[in-house]
């Protein structure tokens, strides 16, 4: 298989990060992205929010709410823009998910 190579055993500064600064920071993350989806009225529901090992990435799932009708053209660039600003500048990733019922 194609598994990767262990570069080193994490240390403490790892499990910390692991254990308490990434989880403040996807919380942060998701409860902005939540106030900014209701400011810009964007027709979808923020799902979860992942950063990656180094804080530089965060990827924040969201799915389509069909029953919200509107005429404003979502603006996924400004939501992108203002989130990385609010995580210390975190590049910010979108990605849709559906829910499994919907998958047919």
């Amino acid at each position: 298989g194609n598994a990767g190579v262990v570069l080193r055993v994490a240390d403490e500064t790892d499990c910390e990060m692991l254990n308490g600064l990434i989880p403040a920071l996807e919380e942060k993350a998701l409860s902005k992205a939540h106030q900014l989806v209701h400011f810009l009225h964007l027709p979808f529901a923020v799902v979860d929010a992942e950063f990656q090992f180094d804080t530089k990435v965060v990827t924040v799932y969201y799915s389509l709410v069909t029953s919200q009708s509107t005429t404003i053209t979502p603006s996924m660039s400004r939501l992108k823009r203002e989130l990385s600003h609010a995580v210390d500048g975190a590049k910010v990733l979108l990605e849709q998910v559906v829910p499994v019922e919907d998958r047919e």
